[in-house]
């Protein structure tokens, strides 16, 4: 039997303040070729992010390790201090530099906002 999580209870878990915003990007790239490189750029861009501005407190850049159709190949997690970061965050010049650089690439890009 599966255990279901409600949300208060996952983001809780996970040590969220209830005021935070969590903005999920899930990228399928179009070739497994370019998601080394998609992942480093991802990873220096989100860690510079993290440090220049006040509105992003964190942010995680995953790889996915099983390689199937239906999955995205990399996962970036941002925490945002509340729902006016994300604005800010999607007109930061760098967010933007970023997305040129990598659509290009994209087959999907599908995103996921949860606050509390």
């Amino acid at each position: 039997a599966h255990r279901v999580i409600p949300a208060t209870n996952i983001g809780n878990s996970l040590g969220l303040v209830r005021e935070n915003m969590v903005h999920y990007l899930m990228l399928k790239l179009d070739c497994c070729r370019t998601a080394k490189w998609v992942f480093d750029l991802a990873t220096e861009t989100f860690s510079g992010l993290c440090k220049d501005t006040d509105y992003i407190k964190d942010a995680q850049v995953l790889s996915n390790c099983i390689q199937r159709d239906g999955n995205a190949d990399i996962l970036i997690i941002l925490q945002l201090k509340d729902k006016a970061a994300l604005n800010q965050y999607l007109a930061h010049p760098v967010h933007i530099a970023f997305a040129k650089k990598v659509d290009p690439y994209l087959m999907k890009r599908t995103s996921f906002d949860w606050c509390k």
